[in-house]
């Protein structure tokens, strides 16, 4: 993840986010494209990739890449939907449980958006999670018209479909509306294939990390990759979900020039540990969550994980 901006920056930045979201919301009420029927304008970005689809129909050497993103930037700056106020009243922002492990503010609420965030008002949450949800709605839409595209040029059984949002995100839980921690709602993205000869539909519970994609497709291929890469093909999983290629996966934030975390996430476990020296641990087998902070109970385990980051060697920046 990249590093996360100067409090100068992030300060203006969430400034300007609170100060203009009612005047956004008006325009995208304004310029309403989506409604609870699911009807949508079509946006450039899908247009363009269709385009590719279509060319390429005549040039079966030609590859298409489809990046269809969607995040706060887009939401409130050039999104043409919304949720119909009816659905919107039903949208309540989520509250942290009482006994809540706190933490610190470098983990989660660091710098001048934290600082921003908890100005804003329940009223103004409300409007900031519908506008995440509607651009969620007006994404699925595009993408669907991608795949559609497949079906209508009959290109399903020489395309290989990479579905990968690029992190996760906070909608609200510890007071924290951003991406670029440590805990799995930040950590943990989608990550779907569609390939030929794949049973669809399925689901797995195998750990996976994104430089697992490259090898993943060169193998689908039947490439060669000219170097050793850092992932690994999961062809295996997805020949057999209930396959696994690790037993662990790893995640990197920085906070500026000094100071950085790093996190182990296994079947069982999510383990950080920041270059200042604390530790955080959560158990996922009682705590989905991570919403308790269990380092000074599992000590083993603490030691045992910090063995495995170890094993990824220090942050070279």
């Amino acid at each position: 993840m990249p590093n996360a901006p100067d409090n100068h920056e992030a300060h203006d930045y969430a400034e300007r986010i609170r100060e203009r979201l009612p005047r956004r919301l008006q325009e995208l009420r304004e310029r309403c494209g989506l409604s609870k029927y699911g009807l949508a304008r079509e946006s450039g970005i899908s247009r363009e990739y269709i385009g590719k689809i279509e060319r390429g129909k005549a040039n079966p050497t030609l590859p298409v890449t489809a990046q269809i993103s969607h995040g706060l930037g887009m939401t409130l700056e050039q999104f043409t939907g919304e949720l119909e106020d009816e659905d919107a009243d039903s949208l309540k922002p989520y509250s942290d449980p009482a006994d809540i492990t706190p933490v610190r503010k470098d983990s989660v609420g660091f710098g001048d958006y934290g600082t921003a965030f908890g100005k804003f008002t329940m009223q103004e949450w409300r409007e900031l999670f519908r506008a995440y949800c509607a651009g969620t709605s007006f994404m699925d839409v595009q993408l669907g018209r991608v795949l559609d595209a497949l079906d209508k040029h009959q290109l399903w059984e020489k395309t290989i479909v990479v579905f990968v949002g690029d992190h996760g995100y906070h909608t609200g839980e510890r007071q924290w509306w951003n991406k670029n921690t440590l805990f799995e709602r930040s950590c943990r993205a989608p990550l779907i294939i569609a390939a030929p000869g794949l049973k669809g539909g399925q689901t797995t519970r195998s750990l996976a990390e994104f430089v697992d994609v490259y090898p993943t497709v060169a193998d689908f291929c039947g490439l060669k990759m000219p170097h050793t890469a850092a992932g690994a093909s999961l062809c295996p999983v997805l020949a057999d979900p209930t396959a696994s290629i690790k037993d662990a996966a790893f995640t990197l934030v920085t906070r500026g020039d000094k100071l950085h975390g790093q996190s182990i996430r296994t079947a069982r476990w999510r383990f950080t540990r920041w270059s200042d020296g604390p530790t955080e641990l959560y158990d996922h087998e009682t705590d989905p969550e991570e919403l308790h902070e269990l380092s000074a109970k599992q000590p083993d385990m603490v030691k045992e994980l910090t063995a495995r980051l170890q094993t990824v060697g220090p942050l070279r920046p």
